[in-house]
């Protein structure tokens, strides 16, 4: 969100845990599976949806 003189961030809360762990076990997946990634998002939006308790993680070009 902007307006002409000031720009708000957002987040979501993320309870009982942290997404860094989660995030690090879905790239090391991704990795013993042989698909690597040239850049990841790290929008939380883009990550979680807000009705599910797992981490999706999304390459984005």
């Amino acid at each position: 969100m902007a307006s002409k003189s000031k720009i708000y961030f957002t987040m979501d809360l993320v309870c009982n845990g942290e997404l860094f762990p989660e995030a690090f076990f879905a790239i090391d997946f991704c990795h013993n599976s042989g698909v690597y990634h040239w850049y990841l998002k790290t929008s939380p939006r883009s990550w979680t949806p807000p009705s599910s308790k797992n981490l999706f993680l999304k390459s984005y070009e």
